[in-house]
C-alpha cells in the first residue's frame, strides 16, 4: 500500500511541477581570452557592459577596409587582431549590441576567423 501511495506522490509531484514557468536557459557571457588552446577572445557585449568593473570590454571596429576586434580583461589584459578579409569585414559590420563574438588570432596580430552570435541565451546590455 505504501508503494501506491509513494506513486501516487511522485506523479502529482511531476504534474505540479511540469505546470512550473521557468527562465529561458542562458550562458554567461564576459569576456574570456584563451591566449594557450584556441588563439582567441571571445564574450557577449551585453556581459562585458553589464559586468561589475569598468574595464572589462570587447568590440570590433569597422574603418571601411580593415577591422580591428579587441578584448580586455578586468586586469587590463588585452588582445587584438586586425583582418581585412571581406567575409571577417562582413562579419563585423553585421554585429549589433546583442552579439556574442568570438575572434582567432595569429601570432603576427592579424584575425584567423571572426563568428558572431545572435542568441537568447545572452544578455542585452542593460
Amino acid at each position: 500500500m505504501r508503494t501506491g501511495i509513494w506513486r501516487l506522490c511522485l506523479i502529482v509531484t511531476g504534474i505540479l511541477l511540469s505546470n512550473i514557468a521557468l527562465a529561458g536557459k542562458t550562458s554567461p557571457s564576459g569576456v574570456v581570452i584563451d591566449s594557450v588552446l584556441t588563439h582567441s577572445f571571445y564574450g557577449g557585449y551585453g556581459g562585458a557592459r553589464n559586468s561589475a568593473n569598468s574595464v572589462e570590454a570587447i568590440e570590433c571596429v569597422d574603418t571601411g577596409g580593415m577591422g580591428l576586434c579587441v578584448a580586455t580583461l578586468p586586469n587590463f589584459v588585452s588582445k587584438s587582431c586586425i583582418t581585412t578579409n571581406p567575409t571577417h569585414l562582413e562579419v563585423i559590420r553585421s554585429m549589433s549590441d546583442t552579439s556574442w563574438i568570438r575572434v582567432g588570432y595569429n601570432p603576427d596580430g592579424s584575425c584567423s576567423n571572426i563568428v558572431r552570435v545572435i542568441s537568447s541565451r545572452y544578455e542585452p546590455k542593460m
